[in-house]
């Protein structure tokens, strides 16, 4: 089912308000410091989010423009120093798998339509991300790699292996065009 955007609402707006909440705990994730400031007038809405979490900070940004016949969407986002070890285990992710380390991430996009399938449909967006020193648990990448050429080679080799895989630099890109995430 589709829903339709509120276009005239959205036209009809006049509002400029700051929300400020110390802590809130979404699905598990805390988020404190928050500021949410909302401006809307003359059929375009603008909102601006930043908050703290996990150590890092979060920066949101998006704007609607409501004035044709179609909502066009903006938005851009900005993710730094988030530490991956204590969000999984407030989400209740690390038993099996443990992630450690900090991420930076970036993202930003647009979509246009007079409804949310026609929003998602359009949508065109692209994401980076990057850490370093991220540490994985209790999987050893290079050890299997490295069983993997010694079974191929039948040349056997006693190595100490550590119980993890750390990542010097971890890199990479998400894009989202066309209803295909590549």
């Amino acid at each position: 089912e589709d829903t339709p955007l509120p276009l005239d609402a959205i036209r009809d707006l006049n509002v400029s308000a700051k929300f400020t909440l110390q802590r809130m705990i979404i699905k598990q994730m805390t988020l404190e410091n928050i500021l949410l400031n909302v401006d809307a007038k003359n059929g375009v809405v603008n909102q601006k989010l930043s908050a703290k979490a996990y150590q890092g900070d979060i920066i949101f940004n998006s704007k609607i423009e409501a004035r044709s016949n179609k909502a066009a969407l903006t938005f851009d986002g900005n993710v730094k120093n988030f530490e991956l070890a204590p969000l999984l285990k407030d989400m209740e992710m690390d038993e099996k798998l443990s992630l450690s380390g900090a991420i930076q991430a970036k993202a930003q996009g647009t979509a246009q339509g007079t409804s949310m399938n026609q929003l998602m449909n359009s949508m065109n967006s692209t994401a980076s991300f990057s850490g370093a020193q991220v540490r994985l648990a209790p999987l050893n990448i290079e050890e299997q790699f490295c069983k993997l050429v010694n079974l191929v080679t039948q040349n056997p080799a006693e190595v100490s292996w550590d119980a993890y895989t750390e990542m010097r630099q971890l890199d990479g890109n998400i894009v989202w065009r066309d209803q295909v995430i590549s």
